[in-house]
């Protein structure tokens, strides 16, 4: 819930950035879990990460930019290692324009695992590790359509 996750969220690392339905849901292999597709509302922040591509952040920014012109990019994390993550506001927007948008993103060589709704993602202003800020870089909150 929102109280609980309020007392500590500065400390979490990961999050996922879609509405979760219910508290839990059944897995593929029909077992309980507080995170599965079942649980996971409709995407409203997709997120781009160049996770493992050895792609330099200056690089990474240029990618987030140019997906920037055809989705409002709402933010930017550091992951608090050699990744940005790009935060697009997508609510709203048809699943099968999302899909080639992603689609794009992937030629670019973002990594796949973010397109799955349930895929945790780094906690902006999160702590990697316990030990390293996974810092917010840009915020636009008028991208914001939810």
């Amino acid at each position: 819930t929102l109280a609980e996750w309020r007392s500590h969220h500065g400390n979490l690392q990961f999050i996922v950035p879609h509405p979760m339905t219910a508290r839990f849901g059944l897995t593929k292999d029909g077992k309980r879990s507080p995170r599965t597709l079942a649980n996971t509302g409709g995407r409203r922040c997709q997120v781009v990460e160049f996770d493992g591509k050895d792609v330099p952040k200056h690089e990474q920014a240029r990618y987030l930019k140019a997906l920037g012109e055809s989705m409002d990019l709402v933010m930017v994390v550091d992951s608090g290692n050699k990744s940005l993550h790009g935060w697009f506001n997508v609510d709203g927007v048809p699943e099968s324009e999302v899909e080639d948008w992603f689609d794009f993103a992937l030629r670019l060589g973002a990594d796949s695992a973010t397109w799955t709704r349930c895929q945790m993602v780094r906690m902006p202003e999160g702590l990697r590790n316990g030990k390293k800020r996974q810092r917010v870089l840009f915020f636009d909150r008028r991208r914001l359509r939810c």
